[in-house]
């Protein structure tokens, strides 16, 4: 920026600034993983493009979920001085000025040049010349009001006066169900939890293969660092190195998967024992199906249902990769688990059936930010309609006296201690059980437990996503007709 307020021409714009950009203002008006550029638990990994542009891609990933996970704050501190109308201010420019703050508050290293270049050029591409010079003028006069870097940030007194909406950067709905959730106290420790760091990557060691030593072992022999988790030794924590995990020849060979720490922590807490008949009714992307198979040794009957075409085919390619083409697991094709439901050789013939319900996703705050700002608790009542006729249709499967183990990533209690109690009302018999038999006495102080026998990952306790789970045991009789 020159001193008089012209523009200065700060050259061309970061492909990761552009990017990032581009990817905000879609907030809100696209779909959940619109911004998602890692693979999920099980999927296959992200390829093809140059070096330069994966970097800028990686760079432009940081930049919109962190931003995102402190859009409350970064507001907070723009409007603070009045120092223009910030609600009136369009979409595009507001994106340019949130993104020049979040890197001057969070990111102490990037050149103060460089943030303000940059800042008007995007915002020369955004809106034009007239945008450029509101820019360049906001540049001066506003953000040298701001705390420069996150020392400064956590001494300014204007932090610690913020709503808690605000601070941690959640609208007041999604804090009024993390409360609801786990507490007023508790559920704020989590949401702070869940703004405060990136997502880690997690690995689940492929225990039919290896073992987890093996694996941190074959990963570092291709410069990658991994290191085992205190509660669950067989999953691994990726540290960095010379590749991404899911680039590693250990991953093509099926040494291990991509699966998070709650994840893993809920599909445990199932209690599948070996030789046992067990149906993962929502299979895919297929790190849950490959934890339960590994847990009943490769042995009994595995049944894997996914009722979407391509989210089956990326199960079976995950199975694949991970215990081969003839393992024994059997990927079935319906288009609805009510319609799998009253076929003869599955209904009522299980001995566990693991449902890991399509959610509004609220425990995936930090790896998905965006997912707070779109508006979703608005439109629950399709998504709760949805978990209603699964969990009745895959209730159909268990046999007399099984289990069912409900799964969520959205720790909310309508999508959990709701959805069960209902369940139970209209299905006579049915009995909650204890949500950690399944679980060590090393991962136990993690999770919190209901009153009504739900249990959650506490994520400012263990750094993984937020889940809730149930176990219902069925009647001993025979309960449907």
């Amino acid at each position: 920026m020159s001193e008089g307020g012209t523009p200065q021409r700060g050259g061309a714009v970061s492909a990761s600034r552009r990017l990032a950009l581009r990817r905000l203002c879609a907030v809100g008006r696209t779909s959940p993983t619109a911004l998602v550029v890692e693979p999920a638990e099980g999927d296959p990994p992200v390829g093809g493009g140059a070096v330069g542009d994966r970097r800028a891609r990686a760079q432009a990933d940081a930049l919109v979920r962190g931003l995102l996970r402190r859009l409350g704050v970064v507001d907070a501190f723009l409007a603070r001085d009045n120092l223009f109308r910030f609600n009136d201010t369009p979409d595009p420019i507001k994106w340019v000025l949130r993104l020049a703050a979040y890197e001057w508050m969070y990111q102490a290293g990037a050149p103060d040049y460089a943030i303000g270049q940059q800042a008007v050029e995007l915002g020369r591409l955004a809106g034009g010349a007239g945008a450029a010079r509101f820019i360049n003028a906001m540049m001066r006069r506003l953000i040298p009001r701001l705390p420069r870097g996150p020392a400064a940030l956590a001494a300014d007194r204007y932090l610690a006066q913020m709503p808690e909406t605000a601070r941690l950067s959640v609208p007041p709905e999604v804090l009024r169900e993390f409360r609801e959730a786990y507490g007023a106290a508790e559920g704020e420790a989590v949401l702070a939890a869940l703004a405060e760091r990136p997502a880690p990557v997690w690995l689940r060691a492929n225990l039919l293969k290896s073992t987890p030593e093996e694996v941190v072992e074959a990963l570092r022999g291709e410069g990658v660092e991994a290191a085992a988790d205190e509660g669950l030794p067989w999953a691994l924590r990726w540290l960095g190195g010379e590749k991404l995990p899911w680039e590693t020849d250990a991953f093509a060979r099926g040494l291990f998967t991509i699966q998070d720490l709650g994840a893993m922590t809920a599909t445990l807490a199932t209690g599948a024992q070996t030789g046992e008949r067990v149906l993962d009714a929502c299979a895919a992307p297929g790190g849950k199906t490959g934890q339960l198979w590994e847990m009943i040794g490769g042995q009994g009957r595995l049944v894997a249902l996914e009722v979407d075409a391509e989210r089956r085919a990326v199960l079976a390619a995950t199975l694949a990769r991970l215990y081969g083409a003839g393992c024994g697991i059997e990927v079935v094709e319906f288009n609805e688990v009510a319609h799998f439901a009253v076929q003869p050789q599955y209904n009522q013939c299980f001995d566990l059936v693991v449902v890991d319900a399509p959610c509004q996703g609220l425990g995936l705050l930090r790896r998905h930010p965006e997912i707070r700002w779109d508006g979703r608790l608005g439109r629950r009542e399709p998504v709760l309609a949805l978990q209603r006729g699964l969990l009745a249709a895959a209730a159909r499967c268990v046999r007399p006296g099984g289990r069912l183990v409900w799964i969520t990533c959205s720790p909310t209690q309508a999508e959990n201690e709701a959805m069960l109690g209902e369940f139970r009302r209209g299905h006579e018999g049915w009995v909650l059980e204890d949500p950690l038999v399944g679980l060590p006495p090393s991962c136990r102080g993690r999770i919190q437990v209901s009153g009504e026998g739900v249990a959650r990952t506490r994520p400012d306790r263990a750094d993984m996503d937020g889940f809730a789970w149930g176990c219902l045991r069925a009647p001993d009789r025979q309960y449907f007709e």
